[in-house]
């Protein structure tokens, strides 16, 4: 943009523009700092599960093993399929199980994720130091510059998940407080998060109890028979 630097007014406009330069950096730093904080949730998020199917794997492995071991010299057939064919497909359905883990990939995009907070973490520092101590200099291209760098950092790798977002929203009302026109709002993002957490643990209790009452049916049907 041409000022004139003759006359107040020009002044005034270029005044003006420096404010607004510094406001579009203010933004990008508030926007930085959201990403920044969710993406860490989503990678403690991501080893979270990573370490939950590692734990289960090895779960499941011992209870087939468990199972194959109850049931040597067993030769009774439970709906015409024997005790050696079940713990066979308990088998082949752990390796499929193994091979859905391998392809989450989950160790590796938590990695990933933890690089890009970091960059982002490098960015929120160049933003502050120009607007700390550049902040008379600020142009349009500086603020192009610093956005068109946040936006290659946030696309080189998946985006967090929604509720990544809520958990940030709900640590951030419960930190700062809420007010009376964020009060709905705040009760929305509560309830997501605790229907999440529930699900979550509802989740983990069917995949460890369903499988070891499966093998103890197995077991107890062999007994009877």
């Amino acid at each position: 943009m041409e000022v004139d630097f003759s006359n107040k007014k020009g002044l005034l406009e270029l005044n003006k523009s420096k404010k607004e330069n510094a406001d579009l950096l203010e933004e990008l730093k508030r926007r930085v700092d959201i990403t920044y904080r969710t993406r860490i949730i989503s990678t403690n998020r991501l080893r979270e599960k990573h370490n939950e199917y590692k734990k289960l794997n090895i779960y499941y492995s011992a209870l087939i093993t468990g199972i194959s071991i109850l049931s040597i010299g067993i030769d009774i057939k439970i709906s015409k399929i024997s005790i050696s064919n079940i713990v066979l497909m308990f088998s082949i359905v752990l390796t499929y199980f193994m091979f859905y883990i391998s392809e989450q990939n989950l160790q590796e995009r938590a990695y990933k994720m933890e690089e890009t907070f970091k960059s982002l973490d490098k960015l929120k520092n160049k933003i502050n130091i120009t607007l700390q101590y550049n902040q008379s200099n600020i142009t349009q291209e500086i603020c192009k510059k610093l956005y068109k760098e946040y936006e290659a950092i946030i696309s080189s790798i998946e985006n967090h998940e929604e509720i990544d977002f809520d958990m940030y929203r709900l640590s951030y009302f419960k930190k700062e407080g809420v007010n009376e026109k964020e009060e709905d709002l705040y009760l929305e993002i509560k309830g997501r998060v605790e229907k999440y957490q529930r699900g979550k643990k509802l989740k983990m209790y069917f995949k460890y109890l369903a499988p070891l009452f499966a093998g103890i049916g197995v077991i107890v049907v062999s007994v009877l028979k």
